[in-house]
């Protein structure tokens, strides 16, 4: 499911005239890498997610831990931009009012040609890891749930609806050590009789905050990280606008 902004573009406003229209930026040093947008005056959104509510770990550490804190979903968001993805995890103090709540923001902005995006050379995974291999991260869906006598079992089963049964994740490479798989396979779950499911990484980051439509995220955030990796990297950048001012002329008398 997606919400309404799909697509859009965040202007900047032109105090001058009071429009939303985009205008020239005052910035004249280039931007470097993925900062640089593809227009000067607009960062263009092209998914914003639904996104899942935390687990019940979370609200309680929210709870006991942070003040007494609630996750604020209406507030939090996770984007997918032009060069980048931007998210923010949000949780507020439980207060009987708004004005002595406090409320506190974790916005994350990551670009495509930094980590955990950027491909690298690092060191292989235990028990290879004095050699180094090349790292391509790229998002995958895991399945969460467990394969039990060739027949998929659900995440928290008999209480399967109250448990997220697949998770956005990070997966760094596809083989690791020269010639493993980073998928489980018939080895890993015994041919599909027991274990985790076919398919899934091995290896793995999960991401911090989680849309209720990971497939559809990973679609669009594979494209477009596809696509951002050929942007040409010289971008124009529009003067800053001439300022004229008319003198009237001085009459003598």
């Amino acid at each position: 499911m997606l919400r309404s902004l799909v697509g859009s573009e965040m202007c900047i406003r032109d105090r001058s005239t009071g429009s939303n229209r985009s205008s020239p930026m005052s910035r004249t040093v280039r931007h470097s890498g993925q900062t640089a947008r593809k227009s000067p005056g607009n960062m263009e959104i092209l998914f914003d997610a639904e996104i899942e509510d935390i687990g019940c770990m979370d609200k309680c550490r929210l709870c006991c831990c942070m003040e007494c804190s609630y996750y604020d979903e209406e507030r939090s968001y996770l984007y997918i931009r032009e060069n980048s993805i931007e998210y923010n995890i949000a949780y507020h103090t439980c207060c009987a009012s708004e004005r002595c709540g406090k409320g506190y923001d974790g916005v994350v902005v990551t670009y495509f040609d930094r980590p955990p995006f950027r491909a690298s050379r690092e060191c292989c995974p235990v028990p290879c890891c004095c050699f180094c291999q090349t790292h391509e991260p790229k998002f995958e869906v895991l399945d969460l749930g467990t394969m039990c006598c060739c027949k998929r079992c659900p995440r928290g089963c008999p209480c399967h609806c109250c448990c997220r049964q697949r998770s956005l994740v990070i997966m760094p490479f596809e083989t690791y050590c020269g010639c493993c798989s980073n998928r489980i396979g018939c080895c890993g779950n015994c041919c599909g009789f027991c274990g985790g499911i076919t398919g899934n990484p091995k290896i793995y980051a999960e991401y911090a905050i989680q849309p209720k439509d990971p497939d559809a995220f990973v679609t669009v955030a594979s494209r477009v990280m596809g696509t951002t990796s050929e942007m040409v990297q010289q971008v124009q950048v529009a003067p800053a606008p001439q300022m004229q001012v008319q003198v009237a002329p001085t009459q003598h008398r």
